[in-house]
């Protein structure tokens, strides 16, 4: 709750306090949730490295034990943070997390995985890629009645737009996004 009310260094401080706890009480079954939670706050607070450490040891969790709902959430996260500095990976990413919500019928974060991909293409200046992809997970998140993928997808449209070059288009869709 502190991460998501603008309390990231509080949320730090409350996930690593049940981790810890966790290890000293040898009941590690939300290990991977806590971890995930630890990233987003680490990300928040500028710690890249920490939170990507988390993300992956989240993943190599839930991979191990089977927990296919929440490696999405986890590959998704590590493609938002590689679609810069590794746009390659990034899209690598996303596709495993597009790929398990289609086989696993994970509806709900099929619009997230989708703009991870459409962020990843645009980062390696694949806009067309981008903005076909971003075109399908603006109308998952409209059917899944998801404000939030929704603005999300805006986001991503906007930057496959400015790659584009399409800079009008881009802050139209910038204006749309916040309106969302």
């Amino acid at each position: 709750v502190a991460w998501r009310r603008g309390a990231p260094a509080l949320a730090v401080s409350r996930f690593r306090e049940g981790l810890d706890r966790g290890r000293r009480s040898g009941l590690n079954s939300h290990r991977a949730i806590l971890l995930d939670g630890l990233g987003l706050a680490l990300h928040d607070l500028g710690d890249a490295d920490g939170a990507r450490q988390a993300f992956t040891e989240a993943l190599a969790l839930n991979d191990a034990h089977g927990n296919e709902l929440q490696a999405v959430q986890n590959l998704i996260n590590l493609s938002l943070d590689a679609r810069l500095s590794q746009p390659e990976r990034a899209q690598a990413l996303a596709r495993r997390a597009l790929d398990l919500c289609l086989e696993i019928g994970f509806a709900h974060y099929q619009p997230h995985a989708r703009v991870a991909l459409s962020l990843a293409l645009s980062a390696s200046g694949q806009p067309d890629a981008a903005l076909q992809t971003v075109e399908a997970a603006l109308d998952a998140a409209r059917q899944s009645g998801d404000a939030y993928a929704e603005c999300w997808a805006g986001v991503a449209l906007a930057e496959a737009l400015r790659v584009a070059g399409r800079t009008l288009e881009a802050a139209q869709a910038t204006r749309g996004a916040l309106v969302q």
